[in-house]
């Protein structure tokens, strides 16, 4: 199963777990293959129910380890002592594509594509990573972090920066006070309220020149590629 969030607006998120699904079942490594929402459709608690075999492994398309992969996606398939479901079946929920090694690489490769593109040169320009974070939950703030200290350590940008919608450093604030050029580059695999609407908000209301808004992770085709490397390389495929 293909795991997404599915929220309103989330039509990038919806179709690069399509675009993965495909591609998988394409390889018939799996005897089924599909796409489960917590909100939307198809319900992951319905597809999950429905699924045939012993044994089912989900890859979620969320950027941590937070409340989603560690809470609502087990309740939602019923896992429960020693990976059961309900139906006795082993489920194994994989580490999310957020906190994989690729997206790194993913993010500084959207990065220099919109400096490029806004004519800004990447050892004078600065990154800004924008996550939802959580004051309640380290795991987005963590996973963020992990990211910018990998494209740091590489030293092809002047400096990188992470910035919250929910914790500080706020978003709002950080496009506002950084020195520029700065690309912001959008920690979010949908692209509804928060990874569409709250990010272009926060560029306008900047009024700056010198800010590149880099364009959606879900648009990327590097992503589902990497996600389907995961996948493929997971023991016992």
């Amino acid at each position: 199963i293909i795991a997404a969030h599915g929220d309103r607006g989330g039509l990038m998120t919806n179709r690069l777990a399509g675009t993965i699904a495909g591609k998988i079942s394409r390889t018939g490594r799996f005897a089924d293959v599909a796409v489960g929402l917590l909100r939307g459709d198809p319900l992951l608690e319905e597809v999950g129910s429905s699924l045939p075999g012993d044994a089912v492994r989900v890859y979620p398309l969320f950027m941590s380890c937070g409340y989603y992969v560690e809470n609502a996606i087990p309740e939602c398939l019923k896992i429960g002592p020693g990976g059961l479901d309900a139906a006795g079946r082993k489920v194994e929920v994989m580490k999310p594509i957020g906190v994989r090694p690729v997206m790194a690489r993913i993010v500084e490769s959207i990065a220099r594509h919109t400096a490029a593109e806004a004519g800004f040169k990447p050892d004078e320009s600065g990154i800004l990573l924008a996550a939802h974070g959580s004051t309640k939950d380290p795991s987005s703030r963590q996973a963020t972090r992990a990211v910018a200290r990998q494209i740091a350590d590489k030293q092809v940008f002047n400096r990188i920066d992470c910035a919250f919608l929910e914790e500080p450093p706020f978003l709002g604030e950080a496009v506002s006070a950084l020195a520029g050029p700065l690309v912001v580059v959008g920690m979010f695999i949908g692209e509804g309220m928060h990874g569409h609407d709250d990010l272009r908000a926060a560029v306008t209301d900047a009024g700056r020149k010198d800010i590149a808004l880099a364009p959606p992770l879900a648009r990327w085709p590097d992503l589902a590629a990497a996600a389907c490397d995961d996948i493929l390389a997971a023991p016992g495929n």
